[in-house]
């Protein structure tokens, strides 16, 4: 099962033998969904942001989703002097590497790497 048809094209040739198990299941989080889920809280640490533009990124912090360009994009909105809080929910194999990389560069105070969450 995968959310793409791409990811299950390439799982039928990995694996011919259980291609026929292989089927595409869309993301099951709908606009209503995300929508209600929403309006249950709004996260404390959004709140004391002290006027800051608040930008969240929900996903898994791995290669394939660019969450390494968010470091980058980070320095260059500190660099012009934007104030901002970037909260980025998830986790993966690239969120310690990330996250030292953004601390050496004197981000830790912007960009917030708050790992997993129930309800971002």
């Amino acid at each position: 099962m995968s959310i793409s048809d791409e990811c299950v094209n390439i799982l039928k040739e990995l694996f011919p033998d259980v291609a026929e198990k292989c089927i595409m299941l869309p993301n099951i989080n709908s606009s209503k969904v995300i929508k209600k889920l929403s309006a249950e809280f709004y996260p404390e640490e959004y709140k004391q942001n002290n006027g800051a533009l608040t930008l969240v990124s929900v996903g898994r912090v791995v290669q394939l989703k660019g969450f390494d360009m968010a470091v980058e994009a980070a320095a260059l909105l500190k660099k012009r002097k934007v104030n901002f809080k970037w909260f980025i929910i998830g986790d993966g194999g690239l969120r310690n590497e990330l996250q030292l990389s953004a601390k050496e560069q004197g981000l830790d105070d912007c960009l917030i790497f708050a790992g997993l969450k129930s309800n971002p």
